[in-house]
């Protein structure tokens, strides 16, 4: 495993949760890779657990298991690996213009 390529909540969740590092639940993640990805490179990360779009992005979402990460890290084409946060709302002032 690159753990360079690992952002430091997942290394974390890595060393921090049991679950995670047994096979427990997937975790939701950003992949961001070094280029657009070839159709092999799509193949795999749908595999993976990758969901939406990925064709024509350099950033995607998955829902993959521990070993995966691991795997996804060691690729060439992987640039990084991120745990997703999810949205919150962001409280917006009266009269304030969002853009």
């Amino acid at each position: 495993m690159d753990q360079s390529k690992l952002s430091a909540r997942l290394l974390l969740a890595f060393a921090s949760d049991v679950t995670v590092t047994t096979g427990g639940e997937p975790l939701a993640v950003y992949v961001e890779l070094a280029d657009v990805p070839t159709p092999e490179q799509v193949d795999h990360l749908q595999r993976a657990g990758a969901t939406g779009v990925i064709e024509g992005r350099k950033i995607i979402t998955a829902r993959v298991v521990a070993d995966e990460v691991k795997t996804l890290s060691d690729k060439p084409w992987v640039r990084a690996i991120s745990l997703a946060e999810p949205l919150r709302t962001l409280p917006i002032e009266s009269g304030s213009t969002v853009l």
